[in-house]
């Protein structure tokens, strides 16, 4: 067996690690590519939560938690998709190359555990290095120059407070009366 399949088997252990390579590389990039668009679509939310005083650590809490909420349906739909048809598919195009029949023989540590894990971490790492630009998003402060903190965050909180009320229905738009700049 191992004089007729032996550099087939040689060529498949080469062929999977640079596949994974690929793949690891290839996740790097559409997640950093993802986030970069999410944080300049979500710059003006960034910059009312640092000026309210949430910390950059707490944002990219954040942005983790919702790029792992995002990772793990896909690694759970990815896995039962090629153990149910992923050895058909791969037997079908094998077959064209001449092998009759194809078994996958799945590692339940590496299948299961391993790959997930090291998923999961090129996720987390990427997110977390993707939101480092995230210490340079201010508010501006053209029209309020002579405003402190303090006062810009008892604002924000404000019209988030009351942005919550109007949603709920507590209270309604008429009652604000129309205010002009000078």
């Amino acid at each position: 067996m191992n004089q007729t399949m032996g550099e087939t088997v040689k060529y498949l252990e080469n062929f999977t690690l640079v596949t994974i390579l690929s793949a690891s590389g290839i996740l790097m990039l559409m997640t950093s590519l993802f986030l970069k668009m999410l944080l300049s679509k979500d710059r003006f939310e960034i910059s009312i939560l640092r000026r309210i005083g949430l910390s950059v650590r707490n944002i990219k809490i954040q942005y983790v938690t919702r790029m792992i909420s995002v990772i793990i349906p896909g690694i759970l739909l990815g896995t039962a998709a090629a153990n149910t048809a992923g050895q058909k598919i791969t037997g079908i195009m094998w077959s064209f190359l001449g092998a009759a029949e194809i078994k996958f023989v799945i590692d339940p540590l590496q299948g299961y555990i391993l790959c997930p894990a090291v998923l999961t971490a090129i996720v987390v790492i990427t997110t977390l290095q993707a939101t480092n630009s995230v210490k340079k998003y201010e508010m501006e402060k053209k029209k309020y120059t002579n405003t402190n903190n303090r006062v810009m965050q008892t604002m924000i909180k404000y019209t988030i407070a009351i942005s919550f009320e109007i949603k709920a229905g507590k209270i309604t738009k008429d009652k604000f009366i129309n205010v002009k700049e000078t």
